[in-house]
């Protein structure tokens, strides 16, 4: 299989974050290349269109070059060596390692129900998470982090950023959006919660400055750690190498 890892960027990418994407294996003797959408989106005003156009120069990048898939890897994510073989081994359309949102009440990224512009992390049930833990799981959607995506999909539904609004009136980023599109259009998506991903943080839990890494952890408060950023405990925790 031959798989673009795709990695949108704009003024900063953490080296863990890059060590994480070279350690991956391909899958099958396949291509694996890597595609960073840097620059070139300056004129639009708003991050999510920014974000969104990044998404869509990737997609088009994956579709004309004949990849079979496209694996995202955003460029504060702390993956495992085994992200890609472990998503490409569930078996679905699209497939979600599972990571920390940065804001409270830091849930995490799959989200087990969406219901128009409201959702349910996995996280709502923790009993349920916790038996979940390790386990591939059915959900909606939602975080781009580190998702598989299959060629199938991406031919079919482009990255959009505008839609419906959220009950606070706020619009979505495009990962909310695509869940939307792909749940609608029937495609199986799934989270294996057993390719856990840390999220690079200026912030501590209180909202301090604490350069941290939030991981998502059953036994953690609020079954979230925040781990001090610091190479060797990051390497640790990810099962890669120690920096040398």
């Amino acid at each position: 299989m031959d798989v673009l890892i795709v990695c949108p960027t704009g003024d900063r990418l953490f080296l863990p974050t890059l060590r994480g994407i070279f350690q991956q294996r391909g899958v099958g003797g396949g291509r694996l290349d890597l595609f960073v959408p840097w620059q070139g989106t300056e004129h639009l005003e708003e991050s999510h269109d920014r974000i969104a156009a990044k998404y869509e120069a990737a997609r088009a990048r994956c579709l004309d070059g004949g990849y079979d898939a496209m694996l995202c890897v955003e460029a504060d994510m702390v993956v495992p060596p085994d992200a890609l073989q472990r998503l490409d081994t569930a078996g679905a359309d699209v497939a979600y390692g599972v990571y920390v949102f940065r804001r409270p009440p830091f849930g995490w990224s799959a989200y087990s129900v969406i219901e128009g512009m409201v959702g349910w992390p996995l996280t709502t049930n923790p009993d349920r998470a916790c038996a979940d833990w390790g386990k591939i799981v059915e959900v909606d959607g939602v975080g781009l982090g580190c998702t598989l995506i299959r060629r199938h999909v991406l031919e079919a539904i482009p990255f959009r950023a505008d839609g419906e609004r959220h009950p606070n009136g706020t619009r979505s980023h495009c990962d909310w959006y695509a869940a939307q599109d792909w749940r609608a259009a029937g495609y199986r998506q799934v989270c294996d919660t057993g390719v856990v991903c840390g999220h690079i943080s200026e912030l501590g839990r209180t909202g301090d400055v604490f350069p941290c890494v939030i991981w998502p952890d059953p036994g953690g408060q609020d079954m979230v750690r925040f781990d001090a950023f610091h190479e060797g405990v990051i390497a640790k925790e990810a099962g890669l190498p120690l920096p040398q």
